[in-house]
């Protein structure tokens, strides 16, 4: 039979064995993993943590003990450094927050055996930081210069806003991504990228119908089961929380009601309030078979327009540049774009 200590190791060391913590081993194969608070000539007093908010302290008699391995100084610091690499669509705050942490773990440990390994992170951290600084982006974990950026800026720009859609309903985050969706669609729908997307972005109308469906569905018996919570509880205890209800809905019909008078398309329903929910349905039903029935125009290509336009300009080609203009007009490029590419014709000389 093993013995509590031995079972309290084996429990305990796939949760919390980490690389950062002293080690102790004893001489009956038991090994702890935690920290070395103190020792005396007998013994080792250890913190080992049960749970995220519980620890324990163990007592263990350098009799019993085969080995220790102690935390080096900096193993803490370096495990906690993002060397993970920097995502997309981060701006150069991120990137200047990231690259201080690294040169903070270098100057607190210069002797370390991980600053390579940091200094080679943050060098990488520093030449993106210069790219973004430039008028660059990170894309799908690829750096686009400014100079390759302006070249396809609307297709480029279409990418980025189609990532933040995605990012938002991944986090569920469903009236963002819609409402960026409706901005995706005014200004990009000619775009290689919009086109693209489609299958996803109708995946995105199909998650949330089928969270405000069952919502929706569910409205009764969340209703009931909150009344009979409600009801076991203390007198005090339930005008409480049904204060606290009260403020929530209160303050949740607020915002919906302002977004509603704001004109925003996409509003957040309070989960308790059926008749917001059943009116997001009926728009989403709505908005979905309008969306099924999208005539997309594969004659105007917006992205192409740009980049064909931007060469154009760039090769001081005065023809080019005119017909190229004509077509980014009937490309229906938002206005925006035609007014930066009026502006670089006329920097170069040209006839816009």
């Amino acid at each position: 039979m093993k013995s509590r200590s031995t079972l309290t190791a084996l429990v305990l060391l796939p949760l919390f064995g980490v690389a950062s913590a002293d080690t102790i081993r004893l001489k009956n194969g038991t090994t702890y993993q935690g920290k070395i608070l103190k020792e005396d000539p007998e013994q080792y007093v250890f913190e080992v943590q049960i749970t995220k908010s519980i620890k324990d302290e163990k007592r263990i008699p350098k009799a019993d003990v085969a080995s220790v391995e102690r935390e080096l100084p900096d193993q803490k610091a370096f495990s906690q450094l993002p060397l993970e690499p920097a995502g997309d669509l981060l701006d150069a705050g991120d990137y200047q927050e990231r690259i201080a942490k690294m040169y903070g773990f270098l100057k607190a440990h210069p002797q370390s055996t991980h600053v390579p390994e940091v200094k080679k992170v943050t060098a990488q951290l520093e030449q993106e930081q210069s790219v973004i600084e430039a008028g660059g982006v990170k894309l799908h974990d690829k750096m686009i210069s400014a100079a390759d950026r302006q070249k396809d800026a609307v297709e480029i720009d279409a990418k980025i806003l189609a990532a933040k859609i995605h990012n938002a309903a991944k986090a569920r985050a469903y009236v963002s991504a819609l409402r960026q969706l409706g901005e995706f669609e005014k200004d990009f729908s000619n775009t290689d990228t919009f086109r693209d997307s489609l299958p996803t972005l109708r995946q995105i109308f199909q998650n949330y119908r089928t969270q405000i469906a069952t919502a929706v569905t569910s409205y009764p018996q969340r209703v009931k089961d909150r009344d009979v919570g409600l009801s076991q509880m203390k007198p005090e205890d339930r005008v409480n929380t049904e204060r606290a209800l009260a403020e929530e809905s209160k303050a949740v019909k607020a915002r919906y009601d302002a977004d509603k008078k704001a004109g925003l398309k996409w509003l957040t329903p309070d989960q308790w309030d059926k008749s917001a929910l059943d009116e997001t349905l009926r728009y989403l039903d709505q908005e979905i078979r309008r969306f099924d029935n999208l005539k997309i125009d594969t004659e105007r290509n917006s992205g192409k327009a740009w980049r064909d336009a931007w060469s154009a300009i760039q090769n001081h080609d005065q023809q080019a540049t005119t017909d190229a203009l004509k077509a980014a007009r009937a490309a229906k490029l938002p206005a925006r774009y035609l007014t930066q590419l009026e502006d670089a014709a006329k920097a170069a000389g040209l006839k816009p």
